[in-house]
């Protein structure tokens, strides 16, 4: 059990290089063992015996790496609380109740920490030893049961995790190759989560449902499974906030399977055109519209998408200097100098008002053209930069 833990732990370390899934920018996925020595003389100071799987588990891998911000490690000698008896037998919610001298987390150790004040409690005494509490009174809410056992809690972290990066990567329309059997245990889990009834972690921290399946389709599609891709991509668009937008993607997404570009262009032009499409499904659908007239060979209408797709996406600059580049590949110099000047002066937006405007756009356009330059050089065409330099008078 331990290693099985330690190998799927591993495997999201190996895939999370930048620290993106919940947590993981606190405990880096790094795991410190505590040597038996210390756990025995915890436990006979405290005069507990820790669970089994917990006990092996920081023993065997170590504090750090965990749920949420990670495991916290044994508390401190002063923690007086720990040996004494766990005072509750159902869900907590205040004060009132307790003895004289009695503490609300009696008898436990703080596993992991949520941010905010929220925390994971490992009870040790009584009833109840074994069990994982949740500790919410931080925000007004309870302290009261969540896992029946460290096993438990163990496996829907680790589910949990997996999921959350199947959405971040293969949800987020990311190309994605991860080790064959990394993939098999996020689909494993993905059907744990979507077959397996409730589960207390994701009750709390809900993974988007349209995010899970889209992951669900584009795995279908991998495995040439159009029509449950069809239907993965139906259900996306169910839960998703620009409906019409993700069933567009879902179409763009089959249509580049089969080869069929208009019909990709087609799709994302109608999802363009709905009335719920949210702005990041917007950029996408812009881009999916840019690649199918490319390959068209459509190319008025591709700068014209991607004119729309720098409006749209203003902070991009990459989308910015693509239009730049067109236009200069075309050998509309001037055109490219008067689009790149606007985008210079509509990055203005959020000057103090004491800025000198003319010197900030000044200033913002020598970069842009210095960035372009780097691009057109490195692709060979540095003289379509100089031209577009004595374009804009700064030659």
């Amino acid at each position: 059990m331990i290693d099985g833990w330690k190998t799927r732990k591993e495997a999201l370390a190996r895939h999370d290089a930048q620290y993106a899934l919940f947590g993981a920018q606190v405990h880096g996925w790094r795991s410190r063992p505590v040597a038996l020595f210390e756990v025995e003389a915890f436990e006979a100071r405290h005069g507990l015996r820790l669970p089994a799987a917990y006990r092996a588990w920081i023993t065997e891998v170590g504090v750090g790496a965990g749920p949420f911000y990670g495991f916290t490690g044994l508390p401190d000698d002063d923690a007086a609380g720990v040996g004494r008896p766990f005072p509750h037998d159902a869900e907590y919610l205040d004060e009132e109740g307790l003895p004289e001298g009695v503490d609300a987390r009696d008898g436990t150790l703080v596993l992991t920490d949520h941010g905010c004040g929220y925390e994971d409690l490992l009870v040790l005494s009584g009833p109840h030893a074994g069990e994982v509490w949740i500790d919410f009174r931080s925000a007004e809410g309870p302290l009261r049961p969540w896992y029946e056992s460290f096993e438990a809690y163990m496996e829907a972290w680790l589910r949990r995790t997996e999921v959350e990066w199947a959405i971040d990567t293969i949800g987020d329309w990311k190309p994605f190759a991860p080790e064959a059997g990394f993939l098999a245990q996020a689909r494993a889990s993905m059907d744990a989560l979507l077959h397996g009834g409730r589960d207390p972690m994701c009750g709390e921290y809900p993974l988007p449902a349209d995010g899970l399946f889209i992951t669900l389709a584009r795995l279908h599609m991998a495995d040439g499974d159009l029509d449950q891709a069809q239907a993965a991509f139906g259900q996306a668009a169910d839960f998703a906030y620009s409906r019409e937008g993700t069933a567009a993607l879902g179409d763009c997404a089959l249509a580049v399977y089969r080869g069929d570009q208009q019909a990709r262009l087609d799709a994302a032009l109608g999802g363009l055109g709905a009335e719920d499409v949210g702005w990041d499904v917007r950029i996408r659908l812009h881009r999916e519209a840019i690649a199918a007239l490319d390959a068209l060979g459509r190319d008025d209408e591709a700068l014209q998408q991607r004119i729309a797709l720098a409006d749209a996406d203003d902070d991009n600059v990459d989308a910015q200097l693509d239009v730049v580049q067109v236009l200069l590949a075309r050998d509309q110099v001037a055109e490219a100098a008067d689009f790149l000047r606007a985008v210079a002066k509509n990055g203005g937006d959020d000057w103090d008002d004491d800025d000198d405007e003319a010197a900030a756009t000044a200033e913002r356009l020598a970069a842009l053209l210095d960035l372009l330059r780097l691009r057109l050089v490195a692709a060979g065409r540095g003289t379509q930069a100089d031209a577009l330099a004595l374009q804009l008078g700064l030659g």
